[in-house]
């Protein structure tokens, strides 16, 4: 998982079986992650491509449209987006 600090969207990664997948989404509280959308990555391209761009805003919009001004959940650490059975080490990243 990559979180940017700034807007709390999270996307989670699929690699195995092909095709890879990314599912975008953001968590409304601890160990509860609502995923707005998925899409392949071979459509998604490098890193920093705007059709990354394109999917963080679509996360962002998917969420307003279904949880109106509420914003999704912020902590401090990993830890506090996944309390149990899941570590840094598993390969989930921030």
């Amino acid at each position: 998982m990559a979180r940017p600090e700034k807007y709390e969207r999270w996307e989670i990664r699929s690699v195995r079986p092909s095709p890879s997948i990314r599912v975008f989404g953001r968590f409304a509280e601890p160990d509860v992650f609502v995923a707005t959308h998925a899409v392949e990555r071979k459509t998604l391209r490098a890193k920093g491509d705007m059709a990354w761009d394109i999917n963080l805003v679509q996360c962002e919009q998917s969420w307003q449209e279904i949880f109106g001004s509420l914003l999704p959940f912020l902590g401090a650490a990993f830890e506090d987006y996944i309390t149990t059975n899941a570590t840094r080490q598993m390969g989930l990243k921030r």
